[in-house]
Order: structure tokens, then sequence, then C-alpha cells
């Protein structure tokens, strides 16, 4: 896993050196993803719970670019339909709050399905904040 993660941050900052628009981002993403790994290797060495420490490296990622997000540049993300300001941040506040719901749920959560069903049922709540959130903000500037 930590050899997977290292080719995925090298692949990340290959990127940002491409587009120096996304480097914040892809700045706390290489981060997360170094914690992520640094946490899989402390759960081998120490036999920590395997799944419950990649969840919360998983939760500490969300958390570190959901802010970076919120404060991009709408043009530095896509190449499609430009994304507001508004929208970037919503979709920061989404992460942010995604990571820590993934966090909480490795730490606290009874049974490991518990952060299954979070990871699946927290991104289609993160999704459909950030779309409800959008048409609120279109809505507000239309008028």
């Amino acid at each position: 896993m930590p050899g997977i993660l290292l080719f995925a941050s090298l692949l990340v900052l290959t990127a940002a050196h491409a587009q120096p628009s996304v480097g914040n981002l892809m700045h706390m993403t290489v981060l997360g993803l170094g914690l992520l790994a640094l946490g899989s290797t402390a759960a081998q060495a120490f036999d920590w719970d395997g799944f419950r420490t990649g969840m919360i490296g998983l939760g500490v990622l969300f958390m570190l670019a959901g802010p970076a997000l919120g404060r991009a540049e709408p043009s530095s993300l896509t190449t499609g339909p430009r994304l507001s300001r508004a929208t970037l941040g919503h979709l920061g506040i989404a992460w942010t709050a995604y990571g820590l719901a993934v966090i909480l749920m490795s730490l606290f959560a009874p049974q490991e399905e518990w952060i299954t069903a979070t990871i699946i049922f927290g991104l289609i709540g993160a999704g459909l904040f950030v779309l409800l959130a959008g048409k609120w903000e279109h809505r507000r500037t239309m008028r």
C-alpha cells in the first residue's frame, strides 16, 4: 500500500507542476496520501486494525483537501463548465465534513459495516449537498 500511495503522490506532484494554479490542492492531496501511507505502515508495524486505520487516513485526506478545494480557482479544476467560487466553497465544506464523518465513524463505530455505510452514504450526501447548495446559489444570483 505505501508503494502505491507513493506512486500516486508522484503522479499528483507531476500534475501540480503541469498546472500550477492547483498547486495548493495538489500539495494537500500529497500530504494526505503521505499520511495515509504512514498510517498503513504503522498499522502493519503495530498490528492495528488495518481497515480502520486506512479509513481514518482517508478521512484525513478529505479533511486536508476540502479547504484547499474550497479556495481553488474556478478555472483551474475543470475543462468543462466553469464551477463558481461559491460551488467550490460548498464542495470544500462537503469534503471536509465527509472526512470528519469518516474519521469519527472509523474511531467509534462498533462494526466495520457502519464505516462502509458512512463511506457510501456520505458520498451521496456530500454530492446532494453540493447540488442543492449550487441550485440555491443559482436562484439567489438570478434575483
